[in-house]
């Protein structure tokens, strides 16, 4: 069942307030990010503080209806909705990487990746990986965009990507099929 942007904005906005001490970044994407007329779920890109993810999911949790989905890098669940029906709302929460590093390697945040895939639309997510594969680049959408060899050439952020696929960047909301070719 699908809601309004404008309820489905209200609920984004107040979930990504009661999660915000826990993360160090955290925004809304999917079909509100795109400012779809009509919104069939909750799409959310966090970055937690560290030490905090287990507070984080757990803080998910409380007050869901009913868990779909508990893996490593996202977190699907339902709250209760009058607008969205005896369900509830879903809510998808994609949990990105903190960076990592020592002396000799670094390694940024996916963040960049995830929300720029988790905006999409599916549409733009193909024309994207299509793209990438004519300048003979993979992307990944969940780790980043990657070169013949494996080496991670972007993720950290979405502009940060379009450059290294030689793009403009695209707002979200002209993500939407037959609105954007590259």
């Amino acid at each position: 069942m699908s809601i309004s942007l404008q309820a489905a904005e209200h609920i984004a906005w107040r979930i990504a307030s009661e999660l915000e001490p826990y993360c160090e970044r955290i925004m809304v994407a999917g079909s509100i990010r795109r400012q779809r007329p009509n919104v069939n779920d909750v799409d959310l890109v966090v970055l937690p503080k560290a030490g905090q993810e287990d507070q984080l999911r757990d803080r998910c949790k409380r007050n869901a209806r009913r868990i779909q989905a508990d893996g490593p890098q996202t977190l699907v669940f339902y709250l209760p909705s009058k607008s969205a029906g005896p369900e509830g709302l879903q809510i998808d929460l994609w949990i990105a990487q903190r960076p990592t590093g020592d002396l000799f390697q670094q390694t940024s945040t996916n963040f960049g990746t995830l929300l720029l895939c988790r905006t999409g639309s599916k549409e733009h997510n193909v024309m994207l990986c299509s793209h990438a594969h004519t300048l003979g680049l993979h992307w990944n959408p969940y780790q980043g965009l990657f070169d013949r060899s494996g080496v991670c050439l972007a993720r950290a952020t979405e502009e940060e990507i379009f450059a290294a696929l030689k793009l403009d960047f695209v707002p979200p909301k002209l993500r939407e099929v037959g609105v954007t070719t590259l």
